[in-house]
Parts: C-alpha cells; structure tokens; sequence
C-alpha cells in the first residue's frame, strides 16, 4: 500500500564537517558507538491545509575520552510534505512527523557518507536511531507546542 504522503522538496539546510587534529588514523576502521549521535525533528503545518515543514537535525561528537576522527559531524536537512486535504487527521497524527523524519533520515544519512567520503580513513556511517523513542521524548518536553500545534489544525 502506497501512503499518500508526498515529499515535494528536500534540502540540505546546513552540514558541518570538522576533523579532530588529535586523531592518529588508528583504529583506520571507525567505531561510531564512539560518538554520541543526537538527533533533533521539528515540524511545522501549513493553515489550512495539510502541508508541513518538516526539519531533522543529526549531530555526532565524541563521547567523553574517545579518540575520534572527527571533532563534530552535523547535518540538517529540511522536507516540504503534502498530503490530500481529505486524509483525516488520526492518519496525519500517525504519519506527521515520524515518517517524515525517517525519510529526513535516510537522506540525511546519505549526505552525511558522501561528504565524509573524501576524508582520511573514508565515509562514516551514521547509525541507525529509534525515531520513534526520539519523538516520544521530544513531545513529553515540549507539551506547550503541541498545544499550539494541536491548535493550529483548526
């Protein structure tokens, strides 16, 4: 079954490389457990209809007393959705953000191995992250905005 989400733009908004000058290219095969990965997705809906901006951060340093290739890996890339204004809203809930950020995701990813790629020792991988958990975790911070974005679809 094919959704009925639409991604109708996607962009790099920013992207940050920055090589550790303490790095020795051992071990020459990179660990990413080594790097804390934090991973930010925002959205914001359109009035009136159901189109969103959908922004999904991703920033890789070290964690504390590793010896990593890199000082800071950061990207942001941004996605314009559409869906049908007669999807009901129970299904928008379902696929707003959480789709939008795994497809953000993927792309992310891609941007982020092919920009790397020219560096000593290769492209890094970014792993794979639970999504899910991240917005669960982002919504019981932010309860205020998803009032006013609750509000909002009005």
């Amino acid at each position: 079954m094919l959704s009925p989400l639409e991604l109708r733009q996607a962009y790099l908004e920013s992207l940050e490389i920055r090589l550790s000058p303490n790095w020795d290219l051992k071990p020459f095969v990179e660990d990413v457990r080594a790097y804390d990965t934090r991973v930010e997705a925002s959205a914001r809906k359109r009035p009136s209809h159901w189109d969103f901006r959908v922004s999904l951060d991703i920033r890789l340093t070290p964690r504390e007393g590793e010896n990593c290739r890199f000082d800071v890996v950061s990207a942001k890339v941004v996605g314009l959705f559409h869906l049908p204004d007669e999807t009901e809203e129970s299904l928008v809930r379902t696929l707003v953000p959480l789709n939008c950020a795994v497809i953000l995701y993927g792309i992310a990813r891609g941007i982020i191995g092919q920009s790397t790629g020219m560096t000593p020792g290769g492209s890094i991988m970014v792993p794979p992250v639970n999504l899910v958990k991240t917005l669960k975790r982002r919504r019981k911070r932010t309860p205020a905005a998803d009032a006013a974005e609750s509000g909002a679809r009005k």
